[in-house]
């Protein structure tokens, strides 16, 4: 079981004794929570990334180029428009990315 589920578990059996059926739980304290293990993760170096997106064909270089680049998220590259790059500004808004907000980001160079 993942260590979130476990500490929501524990959490929800507090709220339970304490809020609803007021009662003493008893020595909660004394429980070891769960951690979660630390993960290293695994980035590719710069030469490894251009290799990699020149084995691409058309139009996925492209994408995949801005994608590392200008550090765009697949859906955010996926709905990327004509209208949304300022090739005088050398920006991209972004509409609509992660948490539904609107953001700008630099166009990298060719």
């Amino acid at each position: 079981m993942a260590a979130a589920t476990q500490n929501l578990a524990l959490n929800a059996l507090v709220f339970l004794y304490d809020k609803v059926l007021q009662q003493p739980l008893g020595h909660v304290s004394e429980v070891v929570r769960a951690k979660r293990s630390a993960r290293i993760p695994c980035v590719l170096t710069h030469e490894e990334a251009t290799a990699l997106i020149a084995r691409l064909g058309q139009p996925h270089q492209l994408l995949a180029s801005l994608m590392y680049g200008a550090g765009l998220r697949v859906v955010e590259a996926a709905r990327l428009r004509i209208k949304d790059i300022d090739f005088d500004k050398q920006v991209i808004a972004i509409h609509d990315g992660k948490g539904a907000k609107d953001r700008t980001t630099l166009l990298p160079p060719p």
